[in-house]
């Protein structure tokens, strides 16, 4: 193996007592550019891949009945571009993505609770300028967890980040934490794509998240079955004068299962509020502060069938025969 070990760009491994690694000498891995781990489950520090000076991608796959501690994981995180952690604790994937301050995407499946006896006060913001794409899947966190979802965020500065996906899970028990996400939202301005599944999160949330997403051009919502009510859809009417409107710049919703809180009318006018065509525009005049709609779904809103109108469709189809994509379930 040593022999041809220098010339290795893609490793992975799997079942296999990975410390017997630690003892090849320093320059075994100088050309290894991605490495993926299986079944990660070590009581020894590994420090093997410390001097792998082209690593950017690293996968873990920490399928174990208790949460890895990946503390004991040595590797070069400050050079790593992208990130995926599968099956590990919350606390363990936010120790590690901290370290890592030229990462560009992150992904990370948590299925245990938060395991560091830390609290989420006590650690500062880091900066992670790079980071443009981060994904989470929150399986399992109860809100008895130490931290929970929140520690999370609060450390987390993102300026670059413009790819969000949160997957709570139909089995995640925890409040949305609205404070801590709109401070996390102030320190990363730039999100252009918000994906949220599972939120348990209420309208006052949903609400903040929107005044809060100054860059967001597409929403997408999916079993979230508080989070849309009258002030919503208000305040995604477009009124004109000196009004500031949430999400100027929203080009595409979706929202699928989110309650039955739903007025039509108020719908409808947020909608057409934020549409027009070329033709529409006149010569000479400022652009209006908020984006054109390009794309709008909304679907399962409940289990009653035919929850809009016939009239709703029929109106609205008006607007998709002048170019709005347009579905209505």
């Amino acid at each position: 193996m040593c022999n041809t070990a220098q010339r290795w760009q893609n490793l992975s491994l799997d079942v296999v007592p990975f410390t017997q690694f630690n003892g090849l000498a320093p320059e075994t891995f100088l050309a290894l550019e991605r490495l993926c781990i299986y079944y990660l489950d070590e009581n020894e520090p590994m420090i093997a891949f410390l001097s792998s000076p082209r690593l950017r991608t690293l996968i873990l796959e920490c399928h174990n009945e208790e949460p890895s501690d990946l503390r004991l994981f040595k590797m070069p995180w400050s050079q790593l571009t992208e990130l995926q952690v599968n099956d590990a604790s919350l606390g363990g994937c936010r120790a590690i993505l901290l370290q890592c301050s030229n990462l560009v995407s992150a992904r990370f499946i948590t299925s245990h609770q938060w395991d560091f006896a830390l609290e989420a006060a006590q650690t500062p913001v880091v900066v992670l300028p790079f980071l443009k794409t981060l994904a989470i899947s929150f399986t399992g966190i109860s809100v008895a967890a130490v931290g929970g979802i929140e520690a999370f965020f609060i450390p987390l500065a993102l300026p670059m980040l413009q790819t969000l996906h949160l997957d709570f899970s139909p089995d995640t028990d925890d409040t949305w934490p609205t404070a801590v996400f709109s401070q996390f939202q102030s320190r990363s301005p730039n999100i252009e794509n918000i994906n949220l599944l599972y939120c348990e999160m209420h309208a006052d949330g949903l609400f903040a998240l929107l005044r809060h997403a100054p860059a967001l051009t597409a929403l997408d919502i999916q079993n979230s079955w508080n989070c849309v009510d009258r002030d919503v859809l208000n305040g995604l009417v477009y009124a004109g004068g000196d009004s500031i409107p949430l999400a100027p710049k929203l080009q595409a919703l979706h929202l699928e299962c989110i309650g039955e809180d739903f007025e039509e009318d108020i719908f409808e006018a947020a909608i057409r509020s934020r549409w027009w065509t070329d033709e529409q525009v006149l010569p000479g005049t400022s652009p209006k502060p908020v984006a054109r709609l390009k794309k709008v779904s909304v679907k399962c809103l409940d289990e009653t069938p035919g929850k809009f109108s016939e009239d709703l469709k029929a109106r609205m189809n008006e607007l998709a025969e002048q170019g709005l994509q347009l579905d209505l379930y």
